[in-house]
């Protein structure tokens, strides 16, 4: 929900990223941050019981982050959209978890859909997704930000036939092209026939959409190298200082023996 405010650990055992990404804003401006800086705006994503969220926080971060993959409530989004803050301007930070941004996930039972979420995401159009998951992930590409209710309209009708009663479906997308619509085949339910127009819409997008992703892909292959070797640097330091602070007592014992 707008204007949350992430804080302690969450339950169950699952990454706080809420958490870490207030304190390396508070590192690295030095001051605790004020309620409502950092905003949170969660939302159901149309004909889904999933959730998007679109964080803000214009006067510390460079930039507005969201959750890449469909989040099972506003929580898990919005832990998802602090996630892809920390990846994207705090690498170390979120090293810091233990290489969250690498696995990731929890095992508490019963938390699988949970640990999914907050685990690595999946490519937009991964195979084991149905056919709206598939265009809200491709029009999250296409827009750059999350995929709000208005975004998508599908409009089904109802057509007698010989068979009986079949139903016919379109989507639309108002924010991206207005003017397109995509028909799908025709089916025996209205949830049906909306798949289907969400496949073809996903067809016909496919070409616009690929080379987005794979852009979407380089950029966080990079950030999480550049992580890895940030985390191992700090690690290498870190032995440096310990290894100085050896000898140094010994030299000190050395000098109080003689």
């Amino acid at each position: 929900a707008a204007g949350s405010f992430g804080g302690g650990a969450s339950a169950g055992g699952d990454m706080d990223y809420k958490s870490k990404l207030n304190q390396a804003i508070n590192k690295k401006y030095k001051m605790p941050l004020s309620k409502g800086v950092v905003e949170y705006n969660a939302e159901a994503i149309i004909g889904s019981k999933d959730y998007n969220c679109c964080l803000t926080a214009p006067t510390v971060l460079k930039d507005q982050y969201w959750n890449e993959a469909p989040a099972p409530s506003k929580r898990v989004a919005e832990q998802l959209a602090a996630k892809a803050a920390l990846e994207a301007e705090f690498p170390e930070a979120l090293a810091e978890l233990g290489g969250a941004m690498f696995a990731g996930g929890m095992s508490a039972p019963g938390k699988k859909r949970k640990a999914q979420a907050l685990g690595a995401t999946s490519a937009p159009n991964a195979p084991n997704e149905d056919g709206k998951s598939k265009l809200m992930r491709s029009l999250q590409l296409l827009l750059g930000r999350p995929v709000m209710k208005t975004d998508i309209v599908y409009n089904a009708q109802a057509v007698e036939s010989p068979q009986g009663t079949v139903y016919t479906c379109t989507v639309a997308f108002p924010s991206y092209n207005p003017a397109e619509m995509y028909a799908g085949e025709p089916a025996a339910t209205t949830k049906q026939a909306q798949m289907n127009a969400a496949e073809a819409a996903v067809q016909a997008l496919a070409a616009v959409v690929a080379p987005l992703d794979e852009e979407r892909r380089v950029k966080k292959a990079k950030q999480s190298k550049e992580a890895i070797n940030k985390m191992k640097m700090a690690q290498q330091q870190k032995k440096g200082f310990g290894a100085v602070g050896a000898l140094q007592g010994f030299g000190g014992l050395g000098a109080a023996q003689v």
